[in-house]
């Protein structure tokens, strides 16, 4: 269960029952499916819209995505990310762009 705001084009039509606020009601919700969506911890943003991805020589480079949601712990993103990127999920307190890191372990985006 979850809560909605509905819009109903006419609740007081004549001749039915009006629909009063809060009222529960069962409902089928239709919704497009969002491809190439990568969820990440929260804790991956440094900053709104940006991540560090981890290259080929091991060194961070900031990248600009776009966060399609945000929800919990996690953000999901659907643009900017392509397959095979590396995201760094470490909270690192000195990062910084050309930075060497080591990369323990990956899993790929995609």
């Amino acid at each position: 269960m979850i809560q909605l705001v509905a819009s109903v084009a006419d609740p007081y039509r004549a001749g039915t029952t009006p629909l009063p606020v809060g009222l529960f009601v069962d409902a089928v919700i239709t919704g497009g499916v969002q491809p190439n969506i990568v969820r990440l911890p929260r804790g991956a943003m440094v900053s709104p819209s940006e991540v560090y991805i981890v290259d080929s020589s091991e060194r961070l480079v900031r990248r600009t995505v776009n966060v399609l949601r945000s929800q919990g712990d996690f953000v999901y993103i659907n643009d900017g990310l392509l397959r095979g990127d590396r995201v760094c999920l470490s909270r690192l307190a000195t990062a910084m762009p050309g930075m060497k890191v080591r990369v323990e372990n990956t899993e790929e985006v995609g």
